[in-house]
C-alpha cells in the first residue's frame, strides 16, 4: 500500500482565476500575504510587491514574504534584490523550524535552488 498516494488531487489554496484579489480582506498578515500571492498569480507585480512589502512591515520574519519578493525581482532581473530576499528568508527559515520542520526543509531548498538559478543568470 502506498501512504504518500492521494485518492483525490490535492486543492491548492483557491483558484486564481475566480478570486479577485481587490476583494480579499487585507488588514492583517495573513490577508496580505494571500492578496499579494494572488496578484503574483495573476502577474500584476506591483501590488503584490506592495502587498508583500506591508507584510514585511508587520512581520519582518515573514519567509514566505521574502521569498515571493525574491521571485518578483527574478522575473523583473534583479539580480542583488533576488539574492538579498532570498538570503533573507534563507536566513528567517530558523522560525519555521521550530513549529514546521518538515515546511521548513522543504522551503529551505526551494529557496537554495532559486539562489543557484538567480546566481547563474546574473
Amino acid at each position: 500500500m502506498n501512504l504518500f498516494r492521494r485518492k483525490k488531487p490535492a486543492k491548492i489554496v483557491e483558484s486564481h482565476v475566480d478570486v479577485d484579489p481587490a476583494n480579499l480582506e487585507a488588514s492583517t498578515v495573513e490577508g496580505y500575504l494571500k492578496r499579494g500571492l494572488v496578484y503574483l498569480a495573476r502577474g500584476i507585480q506591483d501590488k503584490a510587491e506592495a502587498d508583500l512589502r506591508k507584510v514585511l512591515t508587520m512581520n519582518a520574519d515573514s519567509v514566505d514574504a521574502h521569498y515571493n519578493l525574491g521571485l518578483i525581482y527574478k522575473k523583473q532581473g534583479k539580480t542583488g534584490e533576488a539574492q538579498s530576499s532570498f538570503k533573507t528568508a534563507l536566513e528567517k527559515i530558523r522560525v519555521l523550524e521550530v513549529d514546521e520542520p518538515v515546511r521548513a526543509l522543504m522551503v529551505s531548498k526551494l529557496i537554495k535552488w532559486q539562489l543557484t538559478q538567480v546566481s547563474e543568470a546574473g
